[in-house]
């Protein structure tokens, strides 16, 4: 999808010259070319929310989505818009129905042709064990209802999974298509299947006209000998072939967590796993171990993604591509976290990743960075250079731009990113940012 952007045109060199020569101090935490373009709590009682998670969905008009873990008019999260103007608009707070529309949403949200929008909840829903949900806006905009697609369950065994954690996808999402609306949606959860381990389903709607939709668990983790596998699985990545491409946090031959590739095959249209890489394969884990984001998939078909742990010897976690020879995969470091003194490069992958028109990718580091061990940060890797472009702060007043990013980030179509931090801020609820690279 493509975004227009929240503030007027700058000159990019300028402000490329800017970050090179302004130096950051903790007391501000700022860098040049990043803005903040929503404080949470700034309304009464935090019905704006609290604590900003999972991304942002940028539509081709301008506007943001976003969900908060907390606050909103039932301090139970909520969904919201912020505007090109900058304008933020609440469109819908969890728990206004019992708490059967689910609450606490950490995902991001997509989209579809029409202009609905789908997301999760781990909380709440009909079975108490999260909610896949659809928000559909009245004619103005000014109204949204909320529509629970599947509830999860809470008990033992949860064999439909529980406790959605993943951005939904569907065929033609890396493409940057809006969702067709009657397509089957893929996810997962972090726990629940025979093993409790996590499982990879599909939603699809009634194909009778109806407004029914069924659930169908394509795979369970934990499904071979030792969670060869791997368990607690990450976001989702399908290609143009309808493969799915999924990393999980634990497991696999080494226990540093797996990469996975789910193919249907067959009349009955029966999914199949391969492992295409086990983590932590290398001595004291220089390959990286414990997948902590979603993957991203380029044109050629290389997979990237970025691990907790693993790397050097400050266990902070690295980027990695896994590419395609025709015979095997193979995994290839790009950058190892913590490779400055006192980590000042970053630690630790979070969120998403995201990749410019030239190849560059852009992501999060939970911790680290220029301003305190802890603070984060936003990086960028173009080819073998690797680029701190923003410093969070950890402590005191100096963290008014935000601090603990986890979420990923998402680039629009005028090269900016734009992100969240779950704290920080002037009532230390987090902040939706922009950045100019």
């Amino acid at each position: 999808m493509t975004v227009v952007k929240f503030t007027g045109p700058a000159f990019l060199w300028l402000l490329r010259a800017a970050i090179l020569l302004v130096a950051c101090t903790a007391a501000s935490a700022a860098t040049a070319g990043y803005h903040v373009a929503h404080d949470f709590c700034s309304a009464a009682n935090c019905t704006d929310g609290i604590g900003p998670r999972g991304g942002l969905l940028l539509d081709a008009a301008g506007n943001a989505y976003g969900v908060t873990q907390q606050g909103g008019a039932n301090a139970t999260g909520s969904v919201f818009r912020i505007a090109p103007d900058g304008q933020f608009h609440s469109l819908y707070d969890f728990c206004a129905q019992s708490c059967t529309d689910g609450n606490m949403p950490q995902t991001a949200l997509i989209a579809d042709v029409n202009g609905e929008l789908y997301g999760s909840t781990p909380n709440g829903g009909s079975e108490g064990g999260g909610s896949v949900f659809m928000l559909s806006p009245n004619a103005k905009h000014a109204r949204w209802k909320i529509k629970t697609l599947h509830g999860f369950c809470s008990g033992t065994p949860c064999v439909d999974g529980t406790r959605p954690g993943s951005r939904l996808t569907y065929r033609g999402a890396d493409t940057g298509l809006p969702y067709d609306g009657v397509s089957p949606l893929y996810g997962t959860t972090g726990l629940g299947g025979w093993n409790d381990a996590g499982i990879v389903f599909e939603l699809t709607p009634n194909k009778g006209g109806g407004h029914g939709w069924k659930e169908r668990v394509i795979y369970t983790f934990c499904s071979r000998s030792q969670c060869a596998d791997g368990g607690a699985p990450l976001g989702l990545t399908m290609d143009g072939a309808g493969h799915l491409f999924v990393a999980t946090h634990g497991g696999g031959a080494h226990n540093g967590g797996t990469v996975l590739q789910l193919s249907a095959a067959g009349k009955n249209k029966e999914w199949n796993a391969q492992v295409l890489y086990s983590f932590c394969a290398h001595a004291r884990c220089t390959d990286g171990s414990g997948p902590d984001t979603a993957l991203l998939r380029d044109a050629e078909g290389n997979l990237y993604g970025g691990t907790s742990f693993g790397g050097n010897a400050s266990n902070a976690g690295v980027v990695f591509k896994l590419t395609f020879d025709g015979a095997s995969w193979h995994e290839s470091v790009l950058h190892a976290f913590c490779s400055q003194r006192d980590c000042r490069d970053g630690a630790g992958a979070a969120g998403t990743l995201v990749m410019d028109e030239a190849g560059a990718l852009y992501g999060i580091a939970g911790d680290g960075g220029k301003h305190d061990r802890t603070g984060g940060a936003v990086w960028r890797l173009d080819g073998a250079t690797y680029t701190l472009l923003h410093s969070f702060c950890h402590t005191g007043d100096s963290c008014l731009k935000g601090q603990e990013p986890i979420a990923g980030l998402s680039i629009g179509a005028n090269g900016r990113l734009y992100g969240e931090t779950t704290a920080g801020g002037t009532k230390n609820n987090g902040v939706v940012f922009e950045l100019t690279p």
